[in-house]
Formats: C-alpha cells, sequence, structure tokens
C-alpha cells in the first residue's frame, strides 16, 4: 500500500523543465554577414555621347512560404499543442490528487491509482518536451547551414561589386578619352573650309592623323573593355563598351576620309 501510494516524486517532476533551456542553444546562431544598401551610381559619360544608360531593374525576390515550409510550421505547432495537452492533464491529475480524500481505504486507493496515472502522464510529458526540443534543435543546423550559404554569396557580391567598378571605371575614363578626342577635331576643324596657304594645310592634315591615331587606340581600349565585360558576364558595360566603340569607329572613320581628302 505504501509503494503504491507514494506520490510522484519531486526531483522526478521538475527535472525535465530544464532539458528545454540547456537543448535550445541560444547563443550558437551562424554569424551572419551583409551588405548595407547603396544607391546606385550613374554613369557620368554614356548620355553624353548618345548612351542609353540601361534602365535600373530592381529585383525584389519573392518571398512565400512553399508547403514544405507549411508543413514544418504544422509539425512544429503539432508538437507545442501535444505538450501543452499532456500538460494539462498532468496539470489536472494533480488538481484530482490534491483534492482526493483520504477518509477510508477505497479513496485511499483512488489516491493512489491516481499518483500512479500522474507518473504516467509525466512521462507521456517527458517525451512530448523531448521530441520538441528535438525539433528546436534541428534548427539550429538547418539556420547555420542558411547563414553559411548567405556568407558565401555575400563574398561573391563582393567580389563581383569590385570588379563591375574597376570595368565601370575603365569604361569612365574612355568616356573621358572621347570627349578630349571630340574637343580636339572640333578645334582642328572649326575654320571650316579649306586652308588656303600649303602649311595650314599641313598642319591640318597633321592634327587629323593624330586624331585618327587617337581614336584608334580608343576604340581598341573600348573592344577590350568589352571582351572583359562580357568574359565577366556583365552584360550592361559590355552594351555600353560596344555602343562607345562603334560611335568612336564611325567617328574616326569620317574624320580618316576628310584627311584623305585633304591629302589628295
Amino acid at each position: 500500500m505504501g509503494g503504491e501510494s507514494a506520490l510522484v516524486s519531486e526531483t522526478e517532476g521538475p527535472r525535465h523543465h530544464p532539458l528545454l533551456l540547456n537543448a535550445i542553444p541560444f547563443s550558437t546562431l551562424a554569424p551572419l554577414r551583409f551588405l548595407p544598401p547603396s544607391p546606385p551610381t550613374p554613369n557620368p559619360w554614356p548620355r553624353r555621347f548618345g548612351l542609353t544608360p540601361s534602365p535600373a531593374q530592381d529585383f525584389h525576390p519573392a518571398v512565400s512560404r512553399d508547403d514544405r515550409s507549411a508543413g514544418r510550421l504544422s509539425s512544429f505547432a503539432e508538437a507545442a499543442a501535444a505538450l501543452e495537452a499532456e500538460l494539462e492533464r498532468f496539470e489536472s491529475i494533480a488538481a484530482a490528487v490534491a483534492r482526493a480524500p483520504l477518509s477510508s481505504q477505497k479513496a485511499i486507493e483512488h489516491a493512489a491509482r491516481l499518483t500512479r496515472d500522474a507518473s504516467e502522464a509525466q512521462g507521456r510529458y517527458a517525451q512530448r518536451l523531448q521530441a520538441l526540443v528535438a525539433m528546436v534543435g534541428s534548427t539550429g543546423e538547418r539556420q547555420r547551414v542558411a547563414a553559411a550559404t548567405i556568407n558565401d554569396r555575400v563574398a561573391e557580391i563582393d567580389a563581383r561589386t569590385a570588379a563591375h567598378a574597376a570595368l565601370e571605371r575603365r569604361l569612365g575614363e574612355l568616356g573621358e578619352e572621347a570627349r578630349g578626342i571630340n574637343a580636339r577635331a572640333q578645334s582642328a576643324t572649326g575654320g571650316g573650309g579649306v586652308p588656303s596657304s600649303p602649311e595650314r594645310l599641313a598642319e591640318l592634315i597633321g592634327a587629323l592623323e593624330e586624331i585618327v591615331a587617337r581614336m584608334d587606340a580608343a576604340v581598341a581600349r573600348a573592344l577590350d573593355v568589352a571582351r572583359d565585360a562580357t568574359a565577366s558576364d556583365f552584360v550592361d558595360v559590355a552594351r555600353q563598351a560596344d555602343s562607345l566603340r562603334q560611335q568612336l569607329l564611325a567617328t574616326r572613320n569620317r574624320v580618316s576620309l576628310l584627311r584623305r581628302g585633304l591629302a589628295s
């Protein structure tokens, strides 16, 4: 009788509660890198050379919860609900034990049965708690894997940002060179018509030869930038560099025709 009527021990009941706190690695979340937002920097030269910058395309990936994530949420909710149900049953038995009269042999036996029910309920509660803790623990590994994926991508974004900026600088320098060539051509041909003196004619032809040579070099540089951008899969820079190359080449051909006409 004494063994049957022994209540659930105090050390047996509470020992399951710290399990949840000890098992959840709150301080072991994988560190996450992120890139701060930065405003786009427009190219300073394309419009001055007839180029139309590529329209900015905002990329906002749709974030939706698929069936698998919804299933995971449902599993967590079901495990938590099952734990709560077991705890409520345990509390109900505890209340019944507290109210049970002990005024007869039959009443004492009933109270003893309630304590055995409480022991079984506590066992079920511990199982539910351990199941929920295991589910929560598994989220730590999932978070670490996701954080590693993001951090790897951040490193790649950093590298791509630097590579794109380097190509943009080369393109900007080429645009400055194109403006300088254009100004030189306008200065050389600003007088209009064919110079009357042989000296002035020779000077003009020499200036045009210099302009053609500078344009040849600029066309070659534009081709290099376009090729490098294409090889790096930067289609925007490749498109702008090729457009500038074509404009330089067209201007170069016109200047070359003028030089040959004056020389003849």
